[in-house]
């Protein structure tokens, strides 16, 4: 944008948990994409050596700080009972972070649905 490069906020705090509780958040409900053992890392790699390659930016660090933040994320998670986590069931069907088909992307929504009803009644 007018000669910048900006990059999505997941690459900056892909999970702001550390900012929510400094602004004085105690009761923190985070909706992940992402099952408990989803681990797609590797096409994250990919993906990110490819981009690498036209931005003057390193992604591979800020990818490095990311993967950080996250697993200080994850202690927070465990260690409070008030900060909760949906996550889907099953893996999500869609094919890329930017998948168009309506379809997948219903599919997407119809298990979140289902996921959310099922946070609420375990609450």
């Amino acid at each position: 944008i007018n000669g910048q490069t900006f990059f999505d906020g997941s690459f900056s705090d892909p999970c702001p948990i550390e900012k929510a509780l400094k602004d004085g958040y105690d009761e923190i409900l985070i909706v992940s994409n992402k099952t408990e053992n989803d681990n797609n890392e590797r096409s994250s790699c990919l993906m990110l050596l490819l981009a690498s390659l036209r931005y003057p930016i390193s992604l591979l660090e800020l990818d490095k700080q990311r993967i950080v933040k996250i697993g200080i994320a994850e202690q927070y998670i465990m260690c409070s009972p008030n900060i909760r986590i949906i996550r889907p069931k099953k893996r999500l069907p869609l094919i890329t972070k930017i998948d168009t088909n309506r379809h997948r992307i219903n599919e997407c929504i119809d298990q979140g649905q289902i996921d959310a009803i099922e946070f609420i009644k375990s609450m």
